[in-house]
């Protein structure tokens, strides 16, 4: 593992990293994930009276009990011991395109691939990551010297190597592989953030996308009002889903598409899906031909899960109605998509405002 102090670095652009971790932890409103994993305990968060070993007997005993374990949460609520911060690509852009300029990868990209906070006793026990293998990098933030750490276990030397965080903003850079498994594990006893890279090959839809959040939050911060065009991104970043869901009050509803961004980075695309199969605008009276010429239709469309709607389909399209109609003028009978379920839609959609209904 390789691993840099960038807290004290003299280099300008890892001052300009600094800046920009600095930034995000003190600018912006952080949200705890949600978490799911393959195990029962599925609700697995910080508790401070709980103790997760990390020493070599309990990773022996790791070994013996599940072979191989990919997360640290897989191996229950007894070796995993932190938050979860959601990894909103509006809150990262600006230090995955910091990043990525440092690191000038050839062949592939960095993208988020975790975000958490260990408070003292926090901790992620034993496990590998071999389901997910390449290259990582975590920027870590300790609130005090010598009192967390990263520990692996050496293949070579047969033997736990432990690297303590040095206060501040550090660089940790490794190699997980698929077949040799690099078991490690993080314990901490003070303030403790980092922030997890992976490295995926190109081409990467977030590549093209963070120069988009960049004309966005410009547009923003000078109040320009973006107006609908060929950009689909752009278009998805300031969408709106108007939702058919009223409350007892006949409170309508809207999702705001950007809350539902981390689709770009969390989700894979679903392949084959039938045309036939999605609901969407117009599709019942077949207007098809409704669309802007222009209109790229390789930008994947995004699906709820659901057949709640007139014609009683298996899915809803939240984003993606004129892409739909070119694809189906062209004669396109299956399609790859985005697909969100019904928990993700009802815990982000929001009452409309009076500001909605001028829109």
């Amino acid at each position: 593992m390789n691993s840099l102090h960038i807290e004290n670095s003299n280099d300008k652009k890892y001052i300009e990293l600094k800046n920009i971790l600095y930034e995000v932890m003190n600018n912006t409103n952080l949200e705890f994930n949600d978490i799911s994993t393959k195990s029962n305990n599925k609700e697995i968060t910080f508790n401070p009276t709980k103790k997760v070993r990390l020493d070599i007997d309990k990773l022996n005993e790791i070994i013996n009990t599940f072979g191989n374990l990919f997360t640290g949460r897989d191996g229950g609520i007894y070796n995993d011991n932190r938050y979860t911060y959601k990894r909103n690509l509006s809150d990262l852009w600006k230090l995955i395109k910091k990043l990525n300029e440092i690191e000038n990868e050839h062949n592939g990209y960095y993208i988020p691939s975790g975000f958490y906070y260990y408070p003292p006793n926090g901790a992620c026990g034993w496990h590998t990551n071999s389901n997910n293998p390449g290259k990582r990098i975590y920027l870590t933030y300790t609130e005090e010297e010598n009192k967390s750490f990263f520990r692996y276990y050496d293949n070579l030397k047969k033997e736990i190597v432990t690297k303590y965080d040095k206060k501040g903003w550090c660089k940790n850079k490794f190699t997980v592989k698929q077949e040799e498994y690099f078991w490690h594990c993080i314990g901490s006893d003070t303030n403790r953030i980092s922030i997890g890279f992976k490295l995926v090959e190109h081409p990467c839809l977030i590549e093209n996308l963070v120069n988009i959040y960049e004309s966005h939050f410009n547009d923003m911060s000078n109040n320009i009002i973006y107006k609908k065009s060929n950009n689909m991104f752009r278009n998805f970043l300031s969408g709106k889903y108007y939702t058919s869901y009223t409350d007892v009050k006949s409170n309508n509803y809207v999702l705001d598409l950007i809350k539902i961004q981390n689709i770009f980075i969390s989700d894979e695309l679903q392949s084959n899906i039938q045309l036939s199969d999605i609901y969407w605008n117009n599709k019942e009276k077949c207007e098809i031909g409704k669309f802007h010429p222009d209109i790229d239709i390789l930008f994947p469309v995004i699906l709820l899960k659901s057949n709640d709607n007139p014609l009683n389909l298996e899915y809803i399209t939240i984003d993606g109605n004129e892409r739909l109609s070119k694809i189906a003028s062209l004669n396109i009978k299956i399609i790859s998509a985005f697909v969100i379920d019904k928990i993700l839609f009802y815990k982000n959609i929001r009452p409309t405002t009076n500001v909605d209904r001028i829109m």
